[in-house]
């Protein structure tokens, strides 16, 4: 397969082929790219996460993507909810279109279709996801030569700490040797894709930047609550000692009340007593706590979502669901529309390049729903179009289905079926053309024949049963009748109760019963001629 010798990336960089099979971006023992990970958020205060919020937008913000990671497993909530958004996008459906309508483009578009179809890429986008909580996110492609084509072996994601970011323009990122120096990242090597969710450098551009912080706050409210609990949640014990009571007796009584609030069982010398008196606790009892903790979850859900309705229960119900769910839904289109670009920049054109060499454009990759077609639809609408003279490529229509077009001389492919001969025809003799058809002149024998070509309008086949079930049905007086009298009991009823009684009222009438007993009828005339293909008695 042609390749040309000397490839450059979209940034105009040479690709060094020699590099592209083997992984330069993975764990080392004596390097600082080490898997050992980091817990900055162990201990850490208001002051210690804005420090480290200002560090990272600097050239090495290694601590703040180890914070946003832990961050992931100490906020349950905000990890629900980005799970949700990463595996919406890991869901989507994903089209190829080529280029142009030429050969050589439609078979570029069929190579990346076979790429994106591997079982892995599912998990690859959901991994590329992580992108929406840190901004970044660095898959390494580790590429084959077998069959003599190059193709995508593994794609690995590497942890966001071991990059940097360009000391001149903080963008365009860099990734640390063994020896702690950056270097810049091998063409066609990797997959660098950035959310896009704010403008600026991209250390400010996901989630994470603002999760921090309603984390912090309800974690604040968290361990407050458990304090609460710990001090609250039990009544508390009161123990009373006589006057002449000496300092051992006293000991002996503290020693008690404690043991009651782990065993729950202690003795006491006679004189005695011990009382359990009830907190008040104050402040609501801890809802103060619970309160302050469900804000800050609903304000992770309007942070990730956009919304709350499909994670929280709220007032409105259905309706209000529906029309969230139409916000979580419009997110998720925007996500895969910019992985689309990262994919067709970092992927599509690199497969194309190193096995047909540069092209003056590249297959273009769908994420998302926001261009599907109702295949249904459009191939009903194929023939009749076809009919009016109108061409169709083929080309366009195995995309549609997810088929590759055969290749010329292919074996294996799928056929029509061939025309049965006329009755009457030789055996071993030549079939009439299929837009031709035998017919007798008027009055004249068979052995003088005609030929006849067909109309190029379409011939209208004969109603069947069921067809003139649906006409009949469709008594336009009856039903005009009808949508009257329900206009007429909407626009007069003043309560609910008060229509429904109208409506049941019409039911049992005569224009009610009469459309019941065509119903009836036309089901049991339906069932004859579908089984015996007995006639449809006329409608009374």
């Amino acid at each position: 397969m042609a390749r040309q010798p000397l490839l450059r990336d979209h940034n105009g960089e040479i690709v060094d082929l020699s590099r592209l099979t083997e992984e330069e971006g993975g764990p080392t023992v004596t390097g600082v790219r080490q898997p050992m990970p980091e817990h900055p958020s162990w201990g850490l205060s208001p002051d210690g996460l804005a420090a480290i919020l200002r560090d990272s937008e600097g050239t090495n913000p290694a601590r703040y993507y180890s914070l946003l990671a832990d961050v992931q497993e100490r906020e349950w909530h905000y990890r629900g909810v980005l799970f949700q958004r990463r595996g919406a996008l890991a869901q989507l459906p994903i089209t190829v279109d080529p280029y142009s309508d030429k050969a050589e483009h439609i078979e570029h578009a069929d190579l990346v279709r076979r790429i994106v179809s591997l079982p892995d890429f599912t998990l690859a986008r959901f991994e590329l996801g992580d992108a929406l909580d840190k901004g970044m996110a660095f898959g390494e492609i580790v590429w084959e030569t077998s069959a003599k084509q190059w193709m995508p072996k593994a794609l690995k994601l590497r942890p966001q700490q071991w990059f940097r970011f360009d000391r001149v323009d903080l963008e365009t990122p860099r990734l640390i040797d063994e020896h702690g120096q950056d270097q810049p990242l091998a063409p066609y090597k990797w997959i660098a894709h950035r959310a896009r969710l704010n403008s600026g450098i991209p250390i400010r551009d996901g989630l994470g930047r603002a999760a921090v912080w309603a984390w912090m706050f309800k974690n604040f409210s968290i361990k407050s609550w458990q304090i609460f609990l710990d001090r609250y949640g039990l009544p508390m014990r009161l123990g009373k000692f006589p006057t002449s009571a000496t300092r051992a007796e006293k000991a002996q009584l503290l020693a008690a009340l404690r043991n009651l609030g782990r065993d729950a069982a202690a003795i006491v010398p006679e004189g005695m007593s011990i009382e359990f008196t009830k907190a008040d606790g104050g402040a609501g009892g801890g809802a103060a706590f619970k309160e302050n903790a469900t804000y800050f979850d609903e304000q992770l859900s309007k942070l990730v979502l956009g919304q709350t309705g499909t994670t929280d229960a709220s007032k409105g119900g259905y309706a209000v669901g529906r029309v969230h769910e139409g916000v979580r839904d419009a997110i998720a289109l925007y996500d895969g529309a910019v992985l689309s670009i990262s994919l067709i920049r970092d992927l599509a054109r690199p497969a194309i390049d190193l096995n047909y060499g540069p092209q003056e454009g590249y297959p273009l990759i769908k994420i998302g729903l926001g261009d599907q077609k109702n295949v249904e639809t459009l191939l009903k609408s194929i023939p009749e179009f076809v009919a009016l003279g109108l061409p169709v490529e083929a080309s366009q229509i195995y995309p549609l289905l997810g088929l590759t077009e055969p290749a010329k001389g292919k074996d294996g492919v799928l056929l029509r079926p061939a025309a049965r001969p006329e009755p009457g025809a030789e055996p071993g003799g030549e079939s009439p053309p299929p837009e031709e058809v035998r017919a007798d002149p008027p009055g004249g024998g068979g052995s003088s024949r005609r030929t006849a070509k067909l109309s190029a309008e379409p011939v209208a086949a004969a109603p069947d049963a069921i067809d003139r079930l649906a006409d009949e049905l469709g008594d336009e007086a009856l039903i005009a009748g009808l949508r009257g009298q329900i206009e007429a009991a909407i626009a007069e009823s003043t309560s609910f109760d008060e229509l429904k009684a109208r409506l049941e009222g019409m039911a049992k009438g005569p224009a009610g019963q009469k459309l019941v007993e065509m119903l009836a009828l036309s089901m049991f005339n339906a069932r004859l001629a579908g089984e015996l293909g007995a006639p449809v008695r006329d409608l009374p």
